[in-house]
């Protein structure tokens, strides 16, 4: 089989199952890392993919690298196994958290044992909370697990505001209006509302 013969076998493969997973380009760029031009010229035929990316590919679908290699006379079928990919994930998101609590767990008994006159030793899990909204956001911007990011950078928002207002309550419990650093949640939360639509709506577009 020559080279070009080969190149335009595997461009048609890369087409039918993107559009069989109902993936665009730039969804698909996205999951391999690449830019969309890549996959639009792989599509094309003008370059081949290396075996790493073919290899990717066909974890995506739920295929085989050879399926990518062979002319096919029916409609292909792509049935990615999400279920692997997102228990990893979430076994890796899990095992994340958990280290933030545990590490606050330390903090508190540490606290209890060399201070036990320390009016407020559940503090460490108060910081504990944004910092575990920290590690979901990193992830899913990572993973492209946009509705996650969403609501991490939310949850992230609020639960600083709290770690602020009760730091400095600890301090200063008689601060005046102490209440009104909450308000600054709400801008906030409105611009990762409005994210969160024009991203939903650019991909809308893109399909």
């Amino acid at each position: 089989m020559e080279q070009e013969e080969l190149n335009r076998i595997v461009a048609e493969n890369m087409a039918k199952y993107r559009k069989a997973a109902n993936l665009t380009q730039l969804e698909l760029a996205e999951r391999l890392n690449y830019s969309d031009k890549s996959v639009s010229k792989w599509e094309q035929g003008n370059g081949m993919p290396d075996v790493f990316v073919l290899y990717k590919l066909a974890e995506i679908y739920g295929v085989t690298v050879n399926d990518f290699l062979c002319r096919h006379e029916a409609e292909v079928i792509a049935v990615p196994d999400k279920r692997r990919g997102f228990f990893s994930r979430g076994m890796i998101m899990a095992m994340s958290v958990g280290l933030t609590w545990l590490i606050a767990v330390v903090a508190f008994v540490f606290i209890m044992l060399l201070a036990p006159g320390f009016a407020r030793p559940w503090l460490p899990f108060i910081y504990a909370l944004p910092v575990t909204f920290i590690v979901l956001l990193v992830l899913s911007s990572v993973w492209k697990f946009y509705v996650l990011r969403g609501i991490a950078a939310s949850a992230l928002i609020w639960t600083l505001l709290l770690t602020i207002y009760l730091t400095v309550f600890a301090v200063v419990p008689s601060a005046p209006n102490l209440y009104m650093l909450f308000f600054i949640g709400i801008p906030l939360q409105l611009l990762i509302v409005l994210w969160f639509l024009f991203r939903r709506r650019r991909r809308k577009k893109e399909r």
